[in-house]
């Protein structure tokens, strides 16, 4: 029992020690701002000498800009009997072509970079596009698959190739992506 009475009298020492730093913590500030607020804390200026900042928009200067009519620029063509003219940009060669009509002999493959350097097409083209370009370019005839890229083997020149699928698969889209992975591969071996 006096064990007991020992811890109360010290719990009740405690009590008092923590009372008294209480009294020593200065109340809160009540003139804070509520979160969300804008205006920062009275006096927060003075104490870190900063001036309080406004936001406002920037203004933005309109100049004056000069727009044309479409519709007045087609009149003015038809009156001065332009509607025909080249446009601007076209090659002097080639008056009023389209620029699908200049670069026409432009496929992709012409153009991208192919892989490293062939001895044979037929050893780059692996099964699985061998029977693609089979059933697809070449009508399902793997004769004639086998005796085109034998003859292409055998040529010097790209342009030399071109002109011979041109003239003997005239139906071939140039610019398919089938033709595209074929043609990769023949320039593999004709550079």
């Amino acid at each position: 029992m006096d064990s007991i009475r020992d811890e109360l009298a010290e719990l009740e020492a405690r009590l008092v020690d923590i009372e008294d730093m209480a009294e020593d913590v200065p109340p809160a500030d009540t003139d804070l701002p509520e979160t969300g607020q804008e205006d920062a804390p009275a006096g927060l200026e003075m104490e870190y000498g900063m001036e309080p900042v406004t936001l406002t928009e920037p203004e933005i200067e309109v100049h004056d800009i000069e727009t044309r009519n479409i519709r007045q620029d087609i009149e003015i063509r038809e009156e001065e009997g332009l509607e025909d003219a080249a446009p601007l940009d076209a090659p002097a060669d080639t008056p009023g072509a389209a620029v699908m009509d200049i670069y026409s002999d432009h496929e992709a493959w012409r153009t991208d970079i192919p892989g490293s350097e062939l001895k044979d097409i037929m050893s780059a083209i692996s099964l699985n596009d061998r029977a693609l370009f089979i059933n697809s370019l070449f009508s399902e005839n793997p004769e004639l698959f086998v005796s085109t890229v034998s003859d292409l083997n055998t040529m010097s020149s790209l342009d030399d190739a071109v002109r011979y699928i041109r003239t003997h698969f005239p139906d071939w889209d140039m610019d398919s992506d089938l033709v595209y992975r074929f043609m990769m591969e023949v320039r593999r071996k004709l550079r």
